[in-house]
């Protein structure tokens, strides 16, 4: 049974590249029915955090990606990763470096010279209590693996450095602990994004030294911003956080990067999950970098919203409703008549703004209607023909078809002015149902404060 895992580092946010890490671990693990690891490689004590840890965790549940086994954390395997360590010296596929860090810098890519040191030597210094750390005796021979997606990938060993596997204070470095971890775990496949792939030739070489069966590997190209560039948050948000509380939908999101650097049919871009695991294969991911669009992605997640029945929505609206001076039918009914506006979640409260508040002065000097006899005996005319009736869809309807047959008008400049005078802006939800919503005193109140500051 094939077994593969996502391992992330607690140093700070899920970023977007590494979701996209775990969604393509999750797709093949769902389709070969294979079981998904999560390991937390904590081993950098410095920069790895509890906050970070409980983050991570968090963003991968609000995904949906569940995982068959673990947490487990690479920190709690220290005693594991030194008796390896000690394996490889004994089967001499490591020695004990005692040079000093500026020793080190001054080799110039040769290689290190306590490879050299014979068993009497190597004792002698052990027992003057030398600092040392262990280094892998790397073999002066070509590495070569097949990647699934960039194919054959080939690394001269006689240009690799005999790389640290366990520093002076005992502790493991990332590419050996990582080995260790993945060997223990029994796991079949390696995929990750293609910044690890200079670390493959090491941890290849100490899958050798040890004489264990090494994984496949799969190195999923980078995410780049618009400049070409790798993404980072001179681009757009990166954290998985802010696209939670900017209120993007998981599926959404899980949607968009399961198909960044994907080949598809780009008419039916909105695919379930259950559709993404029966349609993934190797042969369909792209082997050169995909862009980030942020505008693709705000796309999408209006898609998204549109299939929700006016009942889903609303439900999934209330987290972002602001406290308003409204009953609570009057909010439903402001929420689902502005559907249309909105994209993401967080703009959820700018659509009250309209019901809220008044445009000042400003607004009005830039009007279109300035200076427009006809808009004014229009828009007179309009406040006259409500003031006196019921306040309703229909009526309102009705006021302003027989305004634009008395004045002989477009119906796109009739709405146009009548939409300006009660809202400031020539952009509002559906004309007739926000001018009811609105209410009638209020309404002749924005008309007539409009024909004295606006015309």
């Amino acid at each position: 049974m094939s077994r593969v895992r996502f391992a992330p580092s607690p140093t700070g946010s899920l970023h977007l590249g590494s979701l996209r890490v775990a969604i393509v671990n999750y797709l093949f693990a769902k389709k070969e029915q294979a079981s998904l690891v999560l390991r937390i490689e904590d081993t950098d004590q410095l920069r790895s955090t509890d906050q970070s840890t409980r983050i991570i965790l968090e963003n991968l549940r609000w995904m949906g990606i569940d995982f068959n086994e673990g947490p487990f954390f690479q920190s709690q395997r220290l005693s594991s990763h030194q008796a390896y360590a000690k394996d490889l010296l004994r089967k001499k596929q490591a020695y004990c470096c005692f040079c000093s860090q500026q020793e080190e810098n001054d080799l110039s890519g040769q290689k290190d010279p306590c490879r050299l040191l014979s068993p009497e030597q190597t004792e002698m210094y052990l027992s003057q209590q030398r600092p040392y750390v262990i280094r892998l005796r790397i073999p002066d021979q070509t590495i070569e693996f097949k990647d699934l997606i960039k194919g054959k990938v080939s690394f001269q060993g006689n240009l690799l450095e005999d790389f640290v596997i366990l520093r002076s204070d005992g502790t493991p470095t990332y590419n050996f602990a990582v080995v260790a971890d993945d060997h223990e775990m029994g796991i079949t496949h390696i995929i990750r994004g293609e910044d690890h792939l200079s670390n493959t030739p090491k941890q290849i070489a100490l899958y050798q030294a040890f004489g264990w069966s090494i994984p496949t590997f799969a190195h999923i190209p980078l995410i780049l911003g618009p400049d070409r560039t790798k993404l980072s948050k001179r681009h757009c948000d990166t954290a998985i956080e802010d696209y939670q509380q900017k209120g993007f939908l998981a599926a959404t999101l899980f949607n968009y990067l399961a198909l960044l650097g994907y080949s598809h049919d780009p008419a039916h871009p909105i695919l379930s999950k259950g559709a993404l695991i029966r349609d993934f294969s190797w042969e369909k991911v792209s082997r050169s970098p995909s862009q980030f669009d942020l505008q693709r992605l705000i796309w999408m997640n209006k898609q998204y919203l549109d299939q929700l029945s006016d009942q889903e929505y609303l439900h999934s609206a209330v987290p972002w409703i602001p406290k308003l001076p409204f009953d609570q039918d009057k909010i439903a009914k402001i929420v689902l008549l502005s559907r249309n506006q909105v994209r993401i979640w967080s703009e959820i409260p700018a659509v009250f703004s309209l019901f809220l508040t008044y445009p000042a002065t400003p607004i009005f000097e830039s009007n279109p209607c300035r200076d427009n006899l006809i808009a004014g005996s229009f828009l007179q005319y309009i406040k006259e023909r409500l003031s006196g009736c019921d306040f309703t869809v229909g009526v309102i309807q009705c006021a302003m078809e027989e305004a634009i047959t008395q004045f002989a008008l477009k119906k796109r400049d009739a709405m146009q002015w009548l939409r300006i005078a009660i809202a400031g802006t020539s952009i509002s939800p559906s004309l007739y149902e926000t001018v009811c919503l609105l209410g009638k005193e209020e309404t002749l109140r924005r008309i007539g404060l409009f024909m004295e500051q606006g015309l």
